[in-house]
């Protein structure tokens, strides 16, 4: 009899391990799911946060520049990039000899941590291009009009081809307005209003 209770006692405990084995696999599946999740929603703030800074920034160059935007040129391909003259508001420099480069980690504002750029774009937000050579004052309903989204292409994007933007988070592009608040908008939603919001000087 106590032979059987011993052999019982060694397959319950048996029995018991494989449980125990199986909860905590269940729960390092859930540790890891949630560790996902929390990653994903910290890149989104650091995202909004960049675009708020680089709204700051926006702002304080106009200011001191008679309300012009730093998109200048006939195409927003000419040289300097509109982000160039942000750069010293961010607390960021270019690299020397350089006009499209920015130095070391002042780079990480101008980047959506949600998107590795390829090497020839580490900028990942882009303004709109019908904001060249435009004044902060000329923007009609700042708080409905976009300037700058994220973005495959540092150079501009427009409501004619969304293609450029980049949709990282949980297929939603980080947009910011010129009044300066920021959302997370899908293509279906930035494809609603991307032939007004593209369109700074619309009533």
């Amino acid at each position: 009899m106590s032979q059987l209770s011993r052999k019982g006692a060694v397959a319950f405990s048996l029995i018991e391990i494989l449980v125990a084995i199986a909860i905590i696999g269940v729960l390092a599946t859930l540790a890891v799911t949630w560790l996902g999740a929390s990653s994903a929603k910290s890149k989104e703030v650091k995202c909004l946060n960049n675009l708020k800074q680089l709204s700051a920034a926006t702002q304080l160059y106009c200011a001191e520049n008679m309300g012009a935007l730093p998109l200048r040129g006939s195409t927003p391909y000419n040289s300097p990039p509109w982000y160039q003259p942000l750069v010293s508001y961010v607390s960021a420099n270019m690299k020397n000899g350089s006009q499209i480069a920015i130095e070391n980690a002042g780079i990480k504002t101008f980047q959506c941590p949600a998107y590795k750029p390829p090497p020839a774009r580490d900028v990942t937000y882009a303004p709109d291009v019908k904001c060249a050579n435009l004044s902060m004052i000329s923007i009609t309903q700042p708080s409905k009009k976009i300037w700058l989204v994220t973005s495959t292409d540092s150079y501009s994007v427009n409501s004619s081809g969304l293609q450029r933007i980049n949709f990282p988070h949980k297929r939603r592009a980080g947009v910011l307005f010129f009044d300066g608040h920021t959302e997370l908008l899908t293509q279906a939603e930035l494809s609603t209003i991307a032939s007004f919001a593209f369109n700074p000087t619309t009533p």
